[in-house]
């Protein structure tokens, strides 16, 4: 492997190796450095970013748990006041003595704890004794009480139960009596707006967040939405906010805390580095394009002027055009070429020269003689003179001959378009005609789409020639032959067939043609060709059987393999 890259490097042109070698030691390391910089310092700004929002969260359950806390401690004062019980253990209540209950005790008491926490709505007692209201401070225990929503579970502890439909918060529990009254149910109730309670949770972070509140049965108490605000009021901000969040806290009267915080000051930090990352960047890019241009100019391109020119030089001329000036390597690389080339051209003309120039000669005169043209020239001749001598058959016969061999010799070419092919065949075609006195008819049936594609020559011709002296020229029982060339396009393909009404071959027949041995060497030869150019070995489909005529199909692709493309032009 390690070989394999040195040797594509050694391969590689003189220009490509300075820009793989500027790449490998100038922006490479650049970019790895500004990598490694920008997360050791996203590192850091996160991990800020972090203890930021562990001391939001810690500041947020601090404040709930005293506030939460004062509650409860307020609710068993009250429940464990030995005056409080005393009194509402008394077996039976007058007028008078509920009157002195609630104006010396119980209001008293009640008004001492509201006074103290602004954010307490009010004090109820709830009982089930033989008590008559008394403003918010005692309650009957009826069917519209709140109360049937509690824990019926007697207990000291304190508890707490959201109304969603009031919106009101409740904490309750219960307060135990003594002699007759024990069996009494009676709750001790505080009741909180929910905003009194969290207000204060609004101003955490000047950044945006998300809070939450859940209750011990998993009722949403508070929602703070100032981050999903915000979101919305920039949702087409460059760098988009991703969030810091832990699982829900649980406080000592299990609620739950959901605090999402959100990280759009870390990515803002980024932003200004990678801004600034980007920038040098640029300005290390910038200086490395110049650097290479100057360093093309100076080295590369004369050493691929020097490339050109030797490309460019031919026996008959043998000399720089463009000569490089400089006295340095590069200029003595030129000036040694050009003696070098003196030198050749000194022995050239000494030795070899007169010796070319009669090679020369000899093969024009040769190619003179095997001249084409003259053969053309000649049936032109022959068409004329019978023109003239009022002979159409013969003068067509002869101008029908020309055209089949100037086609046919295609200048030395092995490709021409599908237009000249079809010419070429059709033209055989019509001199087979002439030769069998007319006895078959011939159609055409060309595609116009298929008549500029290239193909190799004499592709159609042979299987013309098998259709007419192997199949018309086998009719035996008096039809009239008849040969139909076609062309047409598919979605990947170039079709074309030839199709006779003779006699038609059994299958052994039609394996016996395309073999190697066969007598058919034109259609072996097609084939051949046809695999050479085209890459494939199944262009060729041939139907027949007897007397139903014989149908060739040949199938090629649109456009020769770029390699086979390149050999055929060569």
């Amino acid at each position: 492997m390690r070989s394999s890259i040195k040797q594509r490097f050694k391969n590689l042109r003189f220009q490509k190796k300075i820009i793989v070698i500027s790449i490998l030691s100038s922006i490479l390391p650049l970019i790895l450095l500004t990598i490694i910089g920008v997360f050791v310092i996203q590192f850091f700004i996160q991990q800020q970013e972090k203890n930021a929002y562990d001391d939001n969260l810690t500041s947020i359950r601090y404040q709930l748990e005293t506030r939460i806390t004062s509650y409860q401690d307020s609710l068993l004062f009250l429940a464990n006041n030995a005056n409080l019980i005393q009194e509402l253990s008394k077996q039976r209540f007058s007028n008078f003595s509920q009157y002195d209950l609630y104006k010396n005790t119980v209001v008293p008491l009640f008004q001492s704890v509201t006074f103290q926490k602004n954010d307490i709505h009010k004090l109820t007692l709830f009982t089930s004794m033989d008590l008559y209201d008394h403003g918010e401070y005692v309650k009957q225990i009826n069917e519209e009480s709140i109360v049937h929503a509690f824990d019926q579970q007697k207990t000291t502890e304190v508890r707490s139960y959201f109304d969603r439909t009031n919106q009101m918060l409740y904490f309750y529990t219960n307060i135990f009596l003594k002699g007759n009254a024990i069996d009494t149910q009676n709750f001790l109730v505080l009741t909180i707006e929910p905003d009194a309670l969290f207000t204060h949770l609004n101003d955490i972070s000047n950044e945006p967040y998300d809070l939450l509140v859940y209750s011990e049965s998993n009722h949403l108490l508070f929602q703070f939405d100032r981050l999903s605000q915000q979101e919305a009021l920039h949702g087409n901000q460059l760098v988009k906010a991703t969030y810091l969040h832990d699982g829900p806290i649980t406080l000592s009267n299990q609620w739950r805390i959901v605090f999402v915080k959100t990280t759009q000051t870390v990515f803002s930090s980024m932003f200004y580095l990678i801004t600034a990352a980007s920038f040098m960047f640029v300005i290390v890019l910038i200086i490395l394009i110049l650097s290479s241009w100057w360093l093309a100019k100076t080295v590369v391109h004369p050493v691929n002027a020097l490339t050109k020119q030797m490309a460019a030089l031919s026996m008959e001329h043998l000399k720089i055009e463009d000569f490089y000036e400089s006295k340095d390597e590069i200029g003595q690389l030129y000036s040694n070429f050009q003696q070098m080339l003196d030198q050749i051209h000194k022995l050239i003309n000494d030795v070899y020269q007169s010796e070319i120039k009669q090679k020369k000669y000899e093969l024009r005169s040769l190619q003179a003689q095997i001249n084409p043209h003259f053969f053309y020239n000649s049936l032109a001749l022959i068409s004329n003179t019978a023109m003239i001598n009022r002979q159409p058959e013969i003068s067509e016969m002869a101008h029908l001959l020309s055209n089949f061999y100037r086609l046919s010799l295609n200048h030395g070419n092995s490709r021409l378009t599908v237009r000249k092919e079809l010419e070429l065949t059709v033209t055989y075609a019509k001199i087979q005609q002439k030769m069998h006195h007319h006895s078959f008819d011939l159609h055409i049936a060309i595609d116009e789409a298929t008549k500029d594609y290239d193909v190799i020559n004499l592709l159609l011709q042979p299987f013309v020639e098998n259709a007419i002296f192997h199949g018309i020229d086998h009719i035996e029982d008096g039809r009239r032959g008849a040969l139909t060339i076609r062309s047409y396009c598919t979605e990947d393909h170039l079709i074309f067939e030839i199709h006779d009404n003779g006699p038609g071959m059994s299958e052994d027949q039609l394996q016996l043609i395309t073999q190697k041995t066969s007598t058919h060497y034109g259609i072996h030869n097609v084939c051949q060709r046809i695999a050479l150019y085209y890459g494939v070995k199944d262009a060729l489909l041939i139907t027949s059987s007897p007397k139903n005529g014989t149908r060739v199909r040949i199938m090629l692709p649109f456009y020769l393999p770029k390699s086979l493309n390149h050999s055929l032009t060569k």
